[in-house]
């Protein structure tokens, strides 16, 4: 009898090990699949909160026609090219601003996604594509510095050696910042500077 009892026992206890075992599995569960649910949902509001952080307003924007004006005009012009959906574009733009306030000019702000069908292989045929390609590729020839980036490409980190015009033209990279001085692009670059480096930089120039 008491063997029975033992027995009983033993199987109650176990019964309640793989209950609780079950259970803390299922909760475990549970809470990666509402961790990752909680990290979508905060890259969602993430973006559109850094997407309202992107204040382009106190700058002109211009579209391609209007960017390759400015290397017919005399004086010193910033002119940027970026997009809201571009991470680096969102934590310069900022910077950008602080710069321009300080040192009393105006950014001319080429926004790239009006551009974008030129990256766009199904749309590479279009007539209008093509012609707005035309355009942008006699832009970015204008951005004849050369720089160097680092980027990844099939999985690789790559060094990318070319004027900042092809880098744009050809990968599409974002931000670039062009300084145009009587006619010319004198100096720029790809990608964040710091606001001391970017004043500097301009300063040199005004």
């Amino acid at each position: 009898m008491e063997e029975k009892i033992r027995n009983l026992t033993f199987i109650v206890v176990l019964g309640f090990i793989i209950t609780f075992i079950l259970i803390i599995g299922l909760y475990f569960r549970g809470g990666t699949s509402s961790t990752s649910n909680n990290n979508n949902n905060n890259n969602s509001s993430g973006s559109s909160s850094s997407n309202s952080t992107y204040d382009v307003s106190k700058m002109d924007e211009v579209d391609t026609d209007e960017a390759l004006a400015l290397f017919e005009e005399e004086g010193t012009h910033v002119l940027y090219l970026g997009r809201s959906t571009c991470s680096i574009c969102v934590s310069f733009v900022p910077v950008l601003n602080e710069v321009q306030e300080d040192l009393g000019f105006t950014t001319n702000y080429l926004d790239v996604t009006t551009i974008a069908d030129i990256w766009d292989s199904d749309k590479k045929d279009d007539a209008d594509v093509q012609a707005l390609s035309d355009k942008v590729k006699e832009l970015t020839d204008k951005m004849s510095v050369e720089t160097t980036v680092r980027t990844t490409m099939d999985g690789e980190t790559v060094t990318l050696e070319d004027t900042i015009g092809n880098l744009f033209y050809e990968y599409g990279f974002t931000p670039i910042t062009v300084i145009i001085k009587d006619g010319e692009m004198v100096d720029g670059f790809v990608g964040y500077r710091d606001a001391e480096t970017l004043t500097s930089l301009i300063e040199e120039h005004l």
